[in-house]
C-alpha cells in the first residue's frame, strides 16, 4: 500500500553541523512551503527503522515520533497546495534504512527532492563535537582526540549515539554517492555559500 500523500516532497538529509537548520528556517518562510512546526528534526521512525527501541536516538530523545500516525500529525496543518519538507540530518546517517523504507511505503520514491548541505570538515567536526559536549550526549565524556581514536570501535556500541560517529558521519563521498545513485534530484550544496550569500543559495532550490 502506497502511503505517498504521507511523505514530504523534499528531504533536508544533512550533513549534521553543517545548515541544515538555517535551511529549514529560511524555507519555512515561504508561504508556499510548509515545514514541521514543532520541532525541526522529526527523525521519524517511518524512515529511519521500525525497530525504534534499538536505536539510540529514539532511547535519548523520546518525544520523537515513532509510529506512522504521530509522523503525519506534523503536517496536519499543512494546506493541499503547500509543499512539504522534512530536514533531519540523522537520515544522512540512517540513509539505507531511509530508503528501505521508502522503497516500501512510497510508489515513486525517486522523485522526492533530496537537499545536502556540505561543510569543511574540519570545522564540522569540532562544531559537532562542541554540541556533543555541550549536551551531554558522550556517557563517557571523551576529548575530541579520544573519540577520533576510539571511533572505529565505538561504532560497534550499539547503545551510543551516531552524533559520536566523527569522522564516519563526515565521509561525504560514501553519503553523497549513495542518494545521488538511489534518487533522481539530489541538490548538493556548500554551508559556506549559505553563510555569503543565503539568497543565492534559497534561489538555488527554488529553481
Amino acid at each position: 500500500m502506497s502511503h505517498k500523500t504521507t511523505i514530504p516532497d523534499f528531504l533536508i538529509v544533512g550533513a549534521g553541523k553543517s545548515g541544515t537548520t538555517s535551511l529549514h528556517h529560511y524555507l519555512d518562510e515561504h508561504p508556499a512551503i510548509f515545514m514541521p512546526q514543532k520541532f525541526k528534526e522529526l527523525c521519524s521512525w517511518y524512515l529511519i527503522d521500525n525497530d525504534y527501541e534499538n536505536i539510540p536516538i529514539f532511547r535519548k530523545f523520546p518525544f520523537l515520533p515513532k509510529t506512522l500516525e504521530e509522523y503525519i500529525q506534523h503536517f496536519d496543518n499543512a494546506t493541499s497546495s503547500q509543499i512539504k519538507g522534512d530536514a533531519t540530518p540523522s537520515y544522512f546517517v540512517y540513509k539505507e534504512k531511509v530508503l528501505e523504507n521508502l522503497k516500501k511505503y512510497h510508489d515513486d520514491y525517486k522523485a522526492i527532492k533530496i537537499i545536502i548541505i556540505l561543510r569543511e570538515p574540519i570545522s564540522k567536526i569540532w562544531s559537532h563535537y562542541k554540541m556533543v559536549n555541550g549536551m551531554q550526549l558522550d556517557p563517557r565524556n571523551l576529548n575530541l582526540e579520544q573519540s577520533l581514536l576510539q571511533e572505529v570501535e565505538r561504532m560497534k556500541d550499539d547503545s551510543l549515539l551516531p552524533d559520536l560517529h566523527y569522522l564516519s558521519n563526515t565521509n561525504y563521498l560514501r553519503d553523497v554517492s549513495f542518494f545521488q545513485e538511489n534518487f533522481d534530484q539530489v541538490l548538493v550544496l556548500k554551508y559556506d555559500d549559505l553563510r555569503k550569500n543565503a539568497q543565492k543559495v534559497m534561489d538555488e532550490i527554488f529553481c
